[in-house]
């Protein structure tokens, strides 16, 4: 297997510039806990004068990836991508990144094949920087 495939990493957007946190394997993601960071005041956003949150990732777009064990259409349509959808809502547009992409990957605890066929596809997109 890949080394990119086996342990968490950083990668460089080329279009922007921007370094990505990626890790394939749950229990080693580096991020866990930290989501409520970008919250704090500066990075993400601001107060205006009016007392209102100033957004300053506007301009932004993100890329979510979400793996599961069930099928993703199942939770597309029965859990109406519920956790997904808060995510948007409530962090990613409240600070103003936009637009927002989804990549929903379902079975992953499936066949090899199909795992190694996901994984080269989303390299692939962060290679592109999409």
């Amino acid at each position: 297997m890949l080394e990119w495939m086996e342990r968490p990493h950083r990668r460089l957007n080329p279009l922007t510039g921007a370094w990505v946190v990626v890790s394939p394997q749950r229990a080693q993601r580096p991020w866990q806990g930290q989501i409520e960071q970008v919250a704090r005041p500066g990075f993400a956003i601001a107060q205006n004068e009016n007392g209102f949150p100033k957004r300053l990732l506007k301009g932004r777009s993100a890329r979510v990836v979400v793996t599961m064990g069930m099928p993703a259409s199942f939770y597309s349509i029965f859990y109406r991508a519920h956790s997904l959808k808060s995510l948007e809502r409530n962090i990613l547009r409240f600070v103003g990144i936009g637009p927002i992409q989804e990549s929903l990957i379902g079975m992953v605890e499936g066949k090899d094949s199909a795992r190694k066929k996901w994984l080269v596809r989303v390299h692939e997109l962060g290679r592109a920087g999409q």
